[in-house]
């Protein structure tokens, strides 16, 4: 069932949190951990209203990055070692890539990590853009802004499930379309979680 948000910042906010807080009673977020050692990451799912409707940043990254060119991601990076928490790292590259300022995001929470095939462990973490902003894009970074409105999350036509075969397990794999951008990968993944934590509002 679909979630009803409320369009007031505050009440939204609240909602949020509310989630967050239930999904981490049942969720342990150190729950996944590997034996190798990844390469520690941090991305921002960052909720903007406009129009009076709820939307998730999205990035479609630039031809000029080293790797996952074209790709749609959530802003973020990888952990430099000026950053002394992974926080820090995802308020640096959501400043470096779309020109927001830690002051303009109120962070509500955290999500399970993300391991990824190539290495990578990625901390999502969750915020809410309190005020108007101007984006500033970084255009060796990220080619667009991507507003992708909460209720896609819910809508059978945006949102494909296939099984994956692996040697030892089979996985449910999303991917997720809208305004001819695909999403899929650890993007995908984590819009998925935030998709099951909001079902319950």
């Amino acid at each position: 069932m679909k979630p009803c948000f409320s369009n007031d910042i505050c009440g939204f906010i609240n909602q949020i949190q509310f989630a967050l807080s239930r999904y981490s009673e049942f969720y342990n977020l150190e729950k996944n951990k590997v034996t190798i050692d990844p390469i520690d990451a941090a991305v921002f799912l960052i909720f903007y209203r406009e129009l009076k409707k709820w939307n998730i940043i999205l990035t479609k990254r630039s031809q000029k990055v080293r790797s996952h060119k074209s790709e749609i991601s959530l802003p973020g990076g990888i952990k430099d070692d000026k950053d002394q928490k992974l926080l820090d790292t995802a308020m640096r590259e959501v400043k470096e890539e779309i020109g927001l300022e830690e002051k303009e995001i109120r962070v509500v929470g955290q999500i399970q990590q993300v391991h990824t095939k190539t290495g990578y462990k990625i901390s999502p973490f969750v915020g809410v853009i309190i005020d108007e902003v101007n984006f500033v894009i970084n255009k060796s970074e990220v080619h667009e802004i991507i507003k992708f409105p909460i209720d896609q999350l819910y809508h059978g036509v945006t949102n494909k499930k296939e099984l994956k075969m692996h040697d030892e397990f089979i996985e449910i794999v999303s991917t997720y379309s809208y305004q001819g951008h695909l999403i899929f990968g650890a993007t995908a993944k984590i819009l998925s979680e935030i998709k099951m934590i909001l079902m319950g509002l």
